[in-house]
């Protein structure tokens, strides 16, 4: 069978310009996106069948005896190698049988390697091939070799190899797995293309009558050959279904060539990093990954494990980085791969337990320390009082009506410190343990001052200390009362403590507008307080004299501090030894003309609690306050989209305690708090399910409206709207 000449001599060069074209492509397109050994193997071949088709053209153009000695020394030195090059590759890509082992691949490019030395040294002894001769029809030049002595070992080899590539794919169609039965199937016509026109050519059977069509075949049983192994993954036959298995895991996984180019990111990659992988591939990992200082030293490094904390607008994201290296090539890896496992939950959970250890230890000191204080100090009322009864009891007969009045008077005033200290102890271990109330609300300062200054009236008389209170009832503090009042107690009972006799102590305030709190000062003439003591007056100490000798174990500083603190303020101590001391506090405040402008507004009946605000013990008008700062954080804000938001951080934002927020959202929203957060989160996930012009996966979705994992948006979609994501968007 064959073609008219003139027909043949336009399809030889059409076949020939194709293969060159097709050969250069495929070798271009293998290197650029599969860069490793497996794409490299098939990408020389690919090349080998460019040059050979180059060659073959330039030879069919320009038909010489010089020439064509010179082209066909090339064309069978590189031609040499390709079955061996097809071999490699079906073994390296298959279950290749187990008595081959991957060291013996070094053993098959022993013959081509004969071969082509002796093509390249034919000329000195005519092994290969004896001579060369063209044969012109006078149209369609035809190119003859006559075949040296050691010639018939190439074919051997070849048709060897071609067959044992073709035993390993049929064995692997049979026996392998379902999967991959169309990529065995490509490869198997890919290599059978070839062979099978070799055969009927040397069966007298051609399509262009005696013009050998085998390297033309071979371009054509290379378009299967890359299909199978670029269009169906054939070089992903280990990582199975890589869509669904890496695409879907928790993990980041990132791919980076041996050039330092990102190849791959996975889509909790392309969340976490707000990265689309069409935008960065390609790009050095280096300016991908910038921002991220401890991520970019890992790639720098060998080391297999390693833990990094990467931060993403001021929160910190921990992860486990597990590095390998794969797809060796000559010793050198050319495939570089990171898996970042998220451990944030864990660390935190680790850093909280070492807060909460550091505190159990420090609570557990502190319960120590305060036992020791209350069995050294309550021990001396007790005392004081047994000695005075006991003198009192003894002596009774012997004693006038003055010294019986004079004993009872230090009974009474020894009872009276010991029930302060008893006091103290009791607040202070109350708010230790979180069971002292806390209810803040609008009080006159002034009033507290007043009350406070006439409770220590007594204890003042007995040293003819005089007080001065100048705080004047032109504004309204926001605070626990009691806290406010048994710290202004225990300072002026500290002042008296350590001043002298005929001493003064004076209460002042003054405003800072800009914090909006008011500054409570008592300054005393009295002893002062040493620097070294000052730095430590905050601490728990066994013990203390004021004057003259009066016994203090710092407790009442250390629950003035702490009611100051839980009120929103500050506390600091001025003092020098024999200077007097001067103790200064901050309250949150509201001026009259503020507190009465807030009073007098209108509430609409809008987004009122169906309750009755009183029982939140808030004025309304606070409690509003709350209401219009939640919803702005809501609304505006947008906090529900912190996917770790709990009630005690929204409280914290909105300058309350939990239990204000649980009760207003409850009775305006009638709904809990996780609802609220989850109905806000489900709108924003509507909305971009509704404009979803970028074609987000779901998982961004999910993560960007405020949901921690696709299976809880979807579980919080359906219960709220009666269908799944993708059932909304159809």
């Amino acid at each position: 069978m064959s073609l008219h000449l003139l027909d043949s001599w336009s399809i030889v060069i059409a076949l020939n310009i194709f293969s060159l074209v097709m050969s250069v492509l495929l070798s271009a397109y293998a290197i650029r996106f599969r860069p490793n050994r497996k794409a490299v193997s098939f990408a020389v071949l690919m090349g080998i069948f460019a040059v050979w088709s180059l060659l073959k053209l330039i030879l069919i153009l320009n038909p010489t005896l010089s020439f064509l000695k010179i082209t066909s020394v090339f064309i069978f030195t590189i031609s040499s190698f390709t079955p061996s090059i097809i071999l490699y590759i079906v073994i390296i890509h298959t279950r290749y049988p187990k008595w081959f082992r991957k060291d013996h691949i070094k053993y098959l490019f022993f013959i081509p390697i004969i071969q082509a030395f002796l093509s390249l040294t034919n000329e000195f002894h005519h092994l290969f091939i004896k001579g060369y001769s063209i044969v012109d029809p006078g149209i369609l030049t035809f190119f003859r070799y006559e075949p040296g002595p050691v010639n018939f070992i190439f074919p051997i080899y070849l048709y060897s190899t071609i067959g044992l590539s073709l035993i390993i794919l049929l064995r692997n169609l049979f026996s392998g797995s379902k999967f991959f039965n169309i990529q065995v199937m490509f490869l198997f016509i890919g290599i059978a293309l070839p062979a099978i026109n070799d055969i009927l050519f040397m069966f007298g059977f051609s399509f262009i009558q005696g013009y050998r069509l085998t390297p033309e075949f071979f371009i054509f049983g290379n378009i299967f050959f890359a299909w199978a192994l670029f269009g169906y993954r054939f070089l992903d036959l280990k990582p199975i279904a890589r869509n669904s298995i890496v695409q879907s895991m928790d993990e980041i996984i990132i791919v980076i060539n041996n050039k330092g180019l990102l190849t791959d990111l996975n889509s909790s990659g392309e969340v976490f990093f707000k990265l689309k992988l069409d935008e960065v591939i390609g790009k050095p990992s280096f300016t991908v990954f910038e921002n991220y200082s401890e991520l970019t030293d890992i790639l720098k490094s060998t080391s297999v494990s390693d833990e990094i904390c990467l931060v993403q607008h001021s929160k910190k994201n921990y992860f486990i980085v597990k590095q390998s290296f794969a797809e060796y090539f000559y010793d050198k890896p050319l495939v570089q791969i990171l898996i970042l496992r998220n451990i944030t939950q864990r660390k935190n959970a680790e850093i909280d337990l070492k807060k909460y250890t550091l505190e159990l230890e420090k609570s557990n000191a502190l319960k120590d320390q305060t036992f020791q204080i209350i069995a050294n100090n309550i021990r001396n009322p007790f005392q004081g009082l047994i000695g005075y009864s006991d003198f009192a009891l003894h002596d009774f007969d012997k004693l006038n009506i003055e010294k019986i009045k004079h004993i009872i008077e230090l009974m009474n005033e020894t009872s009276k410190k010991g029930y302060n200290l008893l006091e103290n102890i009791l607040e202070w271990s109350r708010l230790q343990t979180e069971t002292l109330d806390f209810k803040p609300g609008f009080s006159s300062l002034s009033k507290i001052a007043i009350e406070a200054v006439a409770a220590k009236a007594d204890q003042s008389a007995v040293k003819n200390i005089t007080i001065t209170n100048n705080i004047l009832d032109d504004f309204k503090i926001f605070a626990d009362s009691n806290m406010i009042y048994s710290v202004f107690r225990n300072l002026l009972s500290n002042s008296i403590k350590f001043n002298k006799i005929d001493g003064t102590i004076t209460v002042n305030s003054s405003v800072n507008l800009e914090e909006k709190k008011v500054i409570v000062e008592i300054a005393d003439s009295g002893i002062g307080i040493s620097q070294e003591v000052l730095s430590s007056v905050f601490k728990l100490k066994n013990k203390s004299s004021g004057s003259p000798s009066e016994p203090s174990n710092g407790l009442g500083l250390l629950l003035c501090r702490e009611f100051v603190e839980k009120n929103g303020g500050t506390i600091h101590i001025e003092s020098e030894a024999g200077s007097g001391t001067t103790v200064f506090f901050s309250v949150p405040f509201l001026a009259d003309n503020e507190l009465v402008g807030i009073q007098n507004k209108t509430v609409s009946d809008e987004g009122l609690p169906n309750g009755n605000p009183s029982k939140y013990a808030l004025p309304q008008a606070h409690w509003k306050s709350i209401l219009s700062r939640l919803i702005f954080l809501l609304e505006e804000e947008k906090v529900y989209k912190n996917q770790n938001l709990t009630i005690n951080e929204f409280a914290a934002l909105l300058n309350t305690n939990r239990t204000y927020v649980s009760q207003i959202i409850n009775d305006t929203f009638q709904t809990n708090f996780c609802n609220l957060i989850n109905d806000y989160r489900i709108k924003e996930a509507e909305l971009m399910l509704a404009e979803n012009n970028k074609k987000l996966k779901m998982e961004t979705i999910a993560i960007e409206s405020g949901f921690r994992s696709r299976s809880a948006f979807y579980a919080a979609f359906k219960k709220k709207i009666g269908k799944t994501p993708t059932e909304f968007i159809s």
